[in-house]
C-alpha cells in the first residue's frame, strides 16, 4: 500500500490516547517537583497577623518612672494598586511613613521573649520538627539577641539598633525560612512549638499600644 493512500494518511495522522496520557502524566510531574510552602490547615491566628506584618522600626526611647522603654513602630502590609509602574517615586511615595500603632517594650522584655521562644523550640527533639530547628539554630547563632552582654556594653542607640534587627528576623523565622528556598514548615499543627511561638511573637508585637 503507498505512502499516499488515503486509508494510510488517516491511521497515521491519529494520534495513540496512551500518548497523550504519558504527556499529560509528564506535566503534572514536573510541576510537582517544584517547591512550595504549605501551612497546615488550621494554623494559628497569630501566624496570620504576623505574616501582614510589613517591619518595625525602633526610632524613640521613653523614659517611665526612670525606666527605659523602647518605643516599637509597628508597620502594617496594607493591599496596593495592581497597576504596573516604573515610578521610582511613586513607589517611594507609597512606602508607609507612619506606623499603624506602637508598642512600649523594655530591654528585660525582649529578654523575656527570648528565653521563652528558645524554651519553646526545645520542646521537640532535634531534627523531628523543621519548624523549631530552624527557629533555635537563629537563637543560639544570632549574635544580636538580647542579652546582658549586649546591656551593658552599648548605649541606647547601638541597643536600638540590634533589637530592631532581633525582632524583625525573629519574626521572619516566625512565619518561615528568610530564604524562599528553605521549607520549614511543620507536619502538622499539633508541634507545641509551632502553636506557641507565633503567640508569643505576636502578644509581644501587638499588646500594650502607645499613644502619645
Amino acid at each position: 500500500m503507498s505512502s499516499h493512500d488515503p486509508v494510510f494518511e488517516g491511521k497515521a495522522a491519529t494520534s495513540d490516547p496512551s500518548d497523550d496520557h504519558s504527556a499529560e502524566h509528564q506535566v503534572r510531574s514536573a510541576l510537582a517537583l517544584q517547591p512550595k510552602r504549605m501551612w497546615p490547615k488550621g494554623y494559628s491566628q497569630p501566624l496570620t497577623f504576623l505574616k501582614n506584618v510589613d517591619h518595625l522600626e525602633i526610632r524613640d526611647i521613653k523614659m517611665v518612672q526612670g525606666v527605659v522603654f523602647y518605643v516599637l513602630d509597628v508597620f502594617i502590609r496594607h493591599p496596593v494598586s495592581r497597576i504596573p509602574t516604573n515610578n521610582k517615586r511613586q513607589l517611594h511615595r507609597n512606602r508607609p511613613c507612619k506606623p499603624d500603632f506602637r508598642v512600649l517594650r523594655r530591654f528585660r522584655e525582649f529578654e523575656t521573649l527570648r528565653e521563652r521562644v528558645t524554651a519553646s523550640s526545645q520542646q521537640q527533639l532535634l531534627a523531628t520538627c523543621p519548624y523549631c530547628d530552624s527557629i533555635r539554630v537563629f537563637m543560639f547563632a544570632c549574635y544580636r539577641r538580647p542579652r546582658a552582654f549586649v546591656k551593658l556594653c552599648t548605649g541606647p542607640e547601638e541597643r536600638k539598633h540590634l533589637l530592631t534587627q532581633f525582632i524583625n528576623r525573629l519574626i521572619e523565622y516566625t512565619v518561615g525560612h528568610p530564604k524562599p528556598n528553605v521549607n520549614t514548615c511543620p507536619q502538622g499543627v499539633r508541634c507545641p512549638g509551632f502553636q506557641a511561638i507565633p503567640a508569643l511573637v505576636e502578644q509581644f508585637v501587638r499588646h500594650r499600644c502607645y499613644t502619645e
